[in-house]
């Protein structure tokens, strides 16, 4: 079948997410479009998006968070004639991020990428969005002098727990250096903070990088404390580093308690910073023991099994041939 997908943009983990979905399903014919005609959203998958292509494609499938360019295009002028599908890519539970019953129904079918979303109020089935995994799976550990500590993410706090040196300072480890990649507003405000605490010498920021696999190699923890409201579903960084058999402390959010916490197996999950500190403490002092390497087999097969682009495609075909015989039909938001 011929997919049109719409998305505002195709950065972070949704771009990783698509990308991975498209390059390995053999059985439909994607084509992805954004709608924000920025240069940096310009790449050599993408092209921008024409209200005139909606026609030829048997479904439009918008990837829907809370950023304007999409309700803009939900909402300000008639769709033409299409079967649309929507896929939710933030979990919907706390404001300015929030689903409700117009938005979902104004899709022939629209699907979240986590159960976490079903918490909004409105219950609907979840398709969970995966990165491709398996190179991380091959990931193997590198020796270095220290204990690194890594976070791989947006350094945002909209996103990134804005406690996060405060739990960095707090850590007496000898020799312990926190890794921080990624990019994002609050990346200024974090290295004035390192600064003041006159805690350079144990800080390394590498702003935005192409690969983050050779990080992973060197990192012996993963370091994941989001803030309380973040949108967050799948934590595509998250699974980067389960897949690389790091151990990995979150707080005890929704998205980051159902990835870890299943049957308690797959990582450390906490209520607060006192807790988390105790439990890197408690990392560190049990790297190499049975038990820890007993814990990084166990996040492994949490991240194939929760993971794989392969059952995201699949089910993605299900609702492709669910929805085939529908009929096509105009739509505008104001009716």
């Amino acid at each position: 079948m011929n997919i049109l997908h719409i998305s505002s943009h195709y950065g972070g983990g949704v771009g990783t997410v698509i990308r991975g979905w498209v390059d390995s399903d053999k059985n439909n014919n994607h084509v992805l479009t954004y709608l924000n005609d920025i240069p940096e959203n310009k790449n050599n998958y993408s092209r921008l998006f024409d209200v005139k292509m909606i026609p030829d494609y048997d479904f439009v499938l918008c990837h829907v968070w809370n950023h304007p360019a999409m309700f803009k295009f939900l909402t300000v002028k008639e769709i033409p004639s299409c079967r649309l599908l929507g896929w939710s890519h933030m979990s919907g539970l706390h404001p300015p991020y929030l689903l409700f019953d117009k938005l979902i129904n104004f899709f022939d079918a629209f699907y979240y990428t986590s159960p976490i979303s079903n918490a909004c109020g409105i219950e609907r089935e979840y398709i969970w969005s995966s990165c491709d995994i398996e190179p991380f799976l091959k990931i193997k550990k590198k020796k270095h002098k220290g204990f690194n500590i890594g976070y791989i993410g947006t350094v945002d706090f909209c996103k990134m727990y804005p406690g996060f040196i405060n739990i960095c300072e707090k850590i007496d480890i000898p020799d312990v250096k926190f890794i921080v990649v990624g990019e994002g507003s609050d990346l200024d405000n974090l290295k004035g903070q390192v600064k003041s605490r006159g805690l350079s010498n144990k800080f390394q920021f590498t702003g935005l990088v192409k690969d983050i696999k050779p990080y992973l190699e060197k990192f012996d923890m993963f370091l994941y404390p989001l803030t309380r409201t973040h949108f967050g579903t799948c934590e595509q960084s998250l699974g980067e580093a389960m897949a690389a058999g790091l151990p990995c402390v979150t707080l005890d959010n929704p998205a980051e308690s159902f990835i870890l916490s299943e049957n308690n197996i797959a990582g450390f999950v906490r209520r607060n910073e006192k807790e988390i500190i105790a439990t890197i403490k408690i990392i560190y002092n049990n790297i190499n023991t049975l038990t820890m390497r007993q814990l990084t087999s166990n996040i492994r097969r949490r991240a194939q099994v929760l993971y794989s682009v392969e059952t995201t495609a699949k089910q993605w075909n299900n609702v492709f041939d669910k929805f085939y015989s529908l009929n096509k039909k105009i739509r505008l938001w104001e009716q």
